[in-house]
């Protein structure tokens, strides 16, 4: 895809799938992926390993990576129906809003890529479900897999697991505010089932970061983390990022939220139908109704401390291209608040109905109208890098090093991020990062081996930039 962390994820599962953690720096100085950093003579990659050890197994049990991402993608529709029973007590409005969910265009683009977008939900998700079931039938093995949820979810992403689960904590800590027994209880199953996973995150960062609360995604720059000033992947390509910024970024997203979900501005004005029946019911009636609804707050509010939602929006097209991915939480909320709103109104007067049948068939339409440009933008970027790689593959290059350009911290620029090295570096070509006057210790390395170079040239009428 044109988010380049699709490739990372991949080099990163292989790497595990191969039984390493981090790579040696002095062999792989010209071969390391660009979303990686080195710590201690050894390269640590940017991402948690959750997820890339899921697409891991996926390769080594089916042969594909494919599948998990496909499994994920199920999950989570199977995850959404069930939050939605868990709330509503309602099959109808839970198989409406799954459908809208799967049917959403960021959805469905999500899922054919291996970015790691769908898993954290599922990771909320199931958190989220397991914690009102173990609530609503006293178990208390669904409250510790709530926390295994949370903990895998804290240990992938940290910032996303807290911003999800913290309107169900609140509502949780309200529902029972007079029950100190209770909520002690509740709390302490959910922590023990985190508290392996958090464990073993922090084991992870003190194998690779030298320190148990330092995260890797730090490896490339102690600048790519929350709040504003100067922001950015590496210390050599950063931006003054403002709190204005932040908002802009929201606003951005926000803007291109509807025609990424199914149905689009006609599911967002359902949304409002069910959350102004509920101001009107009562939220005592369905209190994990306010944390659903809470959960489009913390996600919208939380990420605009965070630059990266500004720079995909309004720096470089990725919100046009793959949606409003940072915000993909909020779609929970929207698909089960959409499905509630049109629910109301077939219940309602016969007006009412004809309301409903109208906006369901205006939102189908809108959904069909929206989706295939989406599809081509995808397509064109994999058509983009299929042309490099037939071309690559017409040289019948063996026993070479091949060396690309933008492969350092300029990694996430570069025309060619499909090709990655395997770590052990046993393979007919290598892809070498070009360090200019430095190249030629790396051709003295590997004298037995032809060196060439891809050149990227750019001609008259070429966008660099998006305004």
């Amino acid at each position: 895809s044109i988010n380049h962390d699709d490739a990372m994820y991949v080099y990163e599962a292989r790497l595990l799938g191969d039984g390493h953690l981090t790579l040696p720096a002095a062999e792989h100085d010209f071969f390391s992926p660009w979303a990686s950093g080195v710590r201690d003579d050894r390269v640590v990659m940017k991402y948690a390993p959750p997820w890339p050890a899921l697409l891991a197994a996926s390769q080594r049990l089916t042969g594909s990576m494919l599948v998990a991402s496909a499994a994920i993608a199920a999950a989570a529709v199977a995850l959404v129906y069930l939050l939605a029973r868990q709330i509503l007590h309602e099959r109808r409005v839970a198989l409406l809003g799954a459908g809208v969910f799967a049917l959403s265009p960021i959805a469905l683009i999500q899922s054919g890529t291996s970015l790691p977008y769908l898993f954290q939900l599922v990771t909320g998700l199931a958190f989220a479900v397991a914690l009102l079931a173990g609530l609503r039938h006293g178990r208390a093995w669904l409250l510790v897999v709530s926390g295994v949820a949370l903990g895998v979810g804290l240990f992938a992403r940290p910032f996303d697991a807290v911003l999800f689960a913290l309107p169900f904590v609140a509502v949780l800590v309200w529902q029972l505010r007079d029950q100190h027994r209770a909520l002690a209880r509740a709390v302490g199953f959910v922590a023990a089932g985190a508290a392996p996973i958090v464990a073993l995150a922090m084991l992870y960062n003190a194998h690779t970061m030298g320190n148990p609360l330092a995260l890797p995604f730090t490896v490339t720059s102690r600048y790519d983390t929350v709040g504003f000033g100067r922001r950015g992947i590496f210390a050599d390509s950063t931006f003054d990022f403002s709190p204005l910024d932040g908002l802009r970024g929201l606003a951005r997203n926000l803007q291109w939220f509807p025609s990424w979900s199914f149905g689009g501005v006609i599911t967002f004005a359902l949304a409002g139908v069910a959350v102004v029946a509920a101001f009107r019911l009562g939220w005592r009636r369905t209190p994990w109704l306010l944390a659903l609804a809470g959960l489009a707050v913390t996600v919208c509010l939380g990420y605009v401390l965070f630059w990266s939602p500004f720079s995909m929006s309004v720096r470089w097209p990725g919100v046009q291209t793959l949606g409003p991915y940072y915000h993909l939480a909020v779609l929970v909320p929207v698909a089960i608040l959409g499905a509630r709103g049109l629910d109301l109104l077939w219940q309602g007067t016969r007006r009412q109905r004809r309301v409903g049948v109208a906006a369901a068939s205006t939102g189908v339409l809108l959904t069909v109208l929206a989706l295939p440009p989406k599809i081509e933008a995808n397509a064109e970027v994999r058509d983009d890098f299929q042309e490099i790689s037939d071309q690559l593959d017409a040289l019948g290059l063996t026993d070479a090093v091949l060396v690309v350009p933008a492969r350092g911290n300029d990694g996430y620029q570069s025309p060619t991020p499909f090709l990655e090295n395997r770590p052990d570096l046993d393979q007919p070509v290598l892809y070498a990062e070009d360090r200019r006057a430095e190249n030629f210790a790396l051709f003295d390395r590997f004298a037995d081996r032809g060196v060439y170079q891809l050149v990227q040239q750019h001609e008259a009428g070429d966008v660099l930039m998006e305004p």
